[in-house]
């Protein structure tokens, strides 16, 4: 089954392995889209439309459906992770779900 790049559009077809299903091309390719990931969430969090408490919720509910166990990993939980660097607070930290 030939497939589309997630990242660059081009067509491949997946490994046939075991594992979650392959969505890009090439190794560079997924390194790229992390990459952009990372930058555009950095902004994000600058520019203060999304907060380190989003950040790390999503990445718990994501983990915890995967079964992992965040508590072994040595990242602290989402409710200590209510200052920004510069001292202020990020207002989402204060929102009721």
């Amino acid at each position: 089954m030939i497939r589309l790049c997630t990242w660059c559009g081009t067509r491949f077809e997946p490994r046939k392995g075991g594992g979650s299903a392959q969505r890009f091309c090439s190794k560079d390719c997924r390194q790229d889209f992390n990459t952009a990931c990372r930058i555009w969430a950095a902004a994000e969090c600058e520019a203060e439309r999304l907060s380190i408490f989003e950040l790390r919720t999503c990445l718990e509910q994501h983990t915890r459906s995967l079964g992992c166990d965040r508590a072994n990993t040595g990242h602290p939980d989402a409710s200590q992770a209510q200052a920004r660097p510069d001292g202020r607070q990020n207002a989402a930290m204060h929102q009721n779900p």
